[in-house]
Protein backbone atom coordinates (compact mmCIF):
# COMPACT_ATOMS: atom_id res chain seq x y z
CA UNK A 1 0.00 0.00 0.00
CA UNK A 2 1.23 3.45 -0.83
CA UNK A 3 1.54 5.86 2.08
CA UNK A 4 -0.05 9.22 1.39
CA UNK A 5 0.32 12.41 3.37
CA UNK A 6 -2.25 15.18 3.27
CA UNK A 7 -0.56 18.58 3.41
CA UNK A 8 -2.66 21.67 3.99
CA UNK A 9 -1.48 25.23 3.96
CA UNK A 10 -2.27 27.32 7.01
CA UNK A 11 -5.05 29.03 5.05
CA UNK A 12 -6.70 25.79 3.93
CA UNK A 13 -6.42 24.31 7.42
CA UNK A 14 -7.90 27.43 8.99
CA UNK A 15 -10.78 27.51 6.50
CA UNK A 16 -11.60 23.85 7.17
CA UNK A 17 -11.55 24.40 10.94
CA UNK A 18 -14.04 27.27 10.90
CA UNK A 19 -16.45 28.11 8.14
CA UNK A 20 -17.46 31.49 9.56
CA UNK A 21 -15.56 34.75 9.70
CA UNK A 22 -13.95 35.05 13.13
CA UNK A 23 -14.69 38.22 15.06
CA UNK A 24 -11.69 40.50 15.12
CA UNK A 25 -11.05 43.13 17.78
CA UNK A 26 -8.75 46.11 18.10
CA UNK A 27 -5.56 44.92 19.80
CA UNK A 28 -5.71 41.36 18.45
CA UNK A 29 -2.36 40.01 17.31
CA UNK A 30 -2.86 38.00 14.13
CA UNK A 31 -0.92 36.42 11.30
CA UNK A 32 -1.54 38.24 8.02
CA UNK A 33 -0.56 37.28 4.48
CA UNK A 34 0.55 40.45 2.71
CA UNK A 35 -0.19 41.36 -0.91
CA UNK A 36 2.95 39.52 -1.98
CA UNK A 37 2.03 36.19 -0.33
CA UNK A 38 4.30 36.37 2.74
CA UNK A 39 2.99 35.81 6.29
CA UNK A 40 3.73 38.37 9.01
CA UNK A 41 2.63 39.03 12.58
CA UNK A 42 0.40 42.10 12.79
CA UNK A 43 -1.80 44.10 15.16
CA UNK A 44 -5.38 44.96 14.38
CA UNK A 45 -5.63 48.72 14.84
CA UNK A 46 -9.19 49.34 13.61
CA UNK A 47 -12.31 47.28 12.86
CA UNK A 48 -15.20 48.59 10.77
CA UNK A 49 -18.48 46.74 11.39
CA UNK A 50 -16.63 43.42 11.07
CA UNK A 51 -16.50 44.17 7.32
CA UNK A 52 -12.84 45.16 7.21
CA UNK A 53 -9.85 45.52 9.51
CA UNK A 54 -6.86 47.86 9.51
CA UNK A 55 -3.60 46.06 10.31
CA UNK A 56 -0.08 47.14 11.22
CA UNK A 57 2.73 44.68 10.42
CA UNK A 58 5.18 44.23 13.32
CA UNK A 59 8.59 45.72 12.55
CA UNK A 60 7.43 47.56 9.43
CA UNK A 61 6.87 51.25 8.74
CA UNK A 62 3.25 52.39 9.02
CA UNK A 63 3.19 53.09 5.29
CA UNK A 64 2.65 49.32 4.90
CA UNK A 65 -0.45 49.36 7.14
CA UNK A 66 -3.53 48.38 5.19
CA UNK A 67 -7.26 47.77 5.23
CA UNK A 68 -8.26 44.16 4.57
CA UNK A 69 -11.82 43.33 3.54
CA UNK A 70 -13.63 40.53 5.39
CA UNK A 71 -14.18 37.68 5.05
CA UNK A 72 -10.65 36.81 3.97
CA UNK A 73 -8.20 33.93 4.01
CA UNK A 74 -5.35 36.41 4.57
CA UNK A 75 -5.84 36.69 8.36
CA UNK A 76 -5.55 33.95 10.94
CA UNK A 77 -5.78 34.26 14.70
CA UNK A 78 -2.64 33.42 16.64
CA UNK A 79 -3.14 30.61 19.17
Amino acid sequence: AEDRMLVLTRTEAEMKRTQQTPKHAVGDIVDVRDKYGKWYEADILKVQSNRRVFVHYHGWNSRWDEWIELPTDRITKRY
